[in-house]
């Protein structure tokens, strides 16, 4: 009877054992590497940004996102939106990306490095790329228009609070 007893208990361990790595792949806790460890990079040869991406920029819903900030916050906002207006009269760079295929590993202590391979997943990789004339246009008129912004809303904000009392 013992026997069987040991048995029956060695079952169920096995199998509440199995049920948790089952669970534990279910979780889906995979690991991922980045192959690439400089993302950022400068490029001034055009025959590389073929593949290159640029998102979309609505400048017009950036204004009225600014008029917003400086309005909800008074005197700082306006401070913040004279600030990008700054970086983005200066900015001689935009950021474009290029989707890339990414190795997938999962955890597992059977193998060498501990790691598993599971596939692949494609992933949005950053990078700077020189602009030129056309692209520094709209960045000056994108950085006129916060200066403005924030110009008028910090001097309505300074004569209300500071001058008139």
């Amino acid at each position: 009877m013992a026997f069987i007893n040991s048995l029956a208990k060695g079952f169920i361990r096995s199998a509440v054992n199995q049920a948790g790595r089952d669970y534990g792949r279910s979780l889906n806790n995979r690991v991922y590497i980045d192959s690439q460890v400089t993302s950022l990079n400068l490029i001034s040869n055009t025959t590389q940004n073929t593949d290159l991406k640029e998102e979309r920029e609505y400048i017009y819903v950036k204004f009225i996102w600014a008029i917003i900030l400086s309005l909800v916050l008074p005197l700082v906002g306006s401070l913040i939106v004279i600030y990008r207006g700054y970086v983005n009269y200066t900015k001689n760079y935009k950021m474009m990306y290029r989707i890339k295929e990414e190795m997938m590993y999962s955890r597992d202590r059977r193998f060498r490095n501990g790691l598993r391979p599971e596939g692949y997943r494609d992933v949005k990789v950053n990078e700077k790329v020189a602009i030129d004339e056309q692209k520094k246009a709209k960045n000056r008129y994108k950085a006129i228009g916060y200066f403005i912004i924030g110009g008028v809303i910090f001097t309505i904000y300074f004569i209300r609070f500071f001058v008139i009392k």
